[in-house]
């Protein structure tokens, strides 16, 4: 009899599990990439985001590019996302999208790692980690990772950083 109420238990868990599983959180990102909880219980969502209109060069042959990466956060009992940082460069290559990869949040700080960018492209920071203040969502520090790369192509191979995960 135990096994039988155990076994009965664990198929309503497990129905229970799976019904939960069919609710969006959120909906309409374009290409999200990583998720991360605070320490408060709100949920950061990375957006690679979907290219843009302009051209440039790419390591591999020509791009598009614009302005549509972003980070939003999920606060608990929120009934939808907030855009905390937007406008973060995202690129399209192959149909392959690239742009903000992941989040890591601190005391002070949002560290946001950005993938591969455009490698003719000076006028905007990307492909590096990018610290922004916690309260003020300025940005305090930014390693350039593309520059690093160029100067020392570690794996003497392409020079191509595209940093994925923290």
């Amino acid at each position: 009899m135990r096994k039988v109420l155990g076994l009965l238990l664990l198929i309503v868990l497990a129905v229970s599990v799976v019904s939960a599983q069919d609710e969006a959180i959120v909906d309409g990102l374009n290409n999200p990439r990583a998720l991360y909880f605070d320490d408060a219980g709100t949920l950061y969502i990375v957006e690679a985001g979907s290219g843009g209109d302009e051209t440039a060069d790419g390591a591999f042959g020509p791009v598009t590019i614009g302005d549509s990466s972003r980070i939003w956060t999920l606060e608990q009992n929120a009934d939808a996302p907030t855009e905390l940082v937007s406008g973060l460069l995202s690129m399209e290559y192959f149909q392959s999208f690239v742009g903000a990869s992941d989040v890591a949040v601190t005391d002070d700080t949002i560290w946001v790692l950005l993938g591969q960018g455009p490698t003719d492209y000076t006028e905007r920071r990307h492909t590096g980690l990018v610290g922004y203040d916690r309260t003020t969502l300025e940005e305090t520090a930014f390693v350039d990772l593309l520059a690093f790369e160029t100067e020392n192509n570690p794996d003497n191979d392409d020079v191509a950083a595209n940093p994925n995960d923290m």
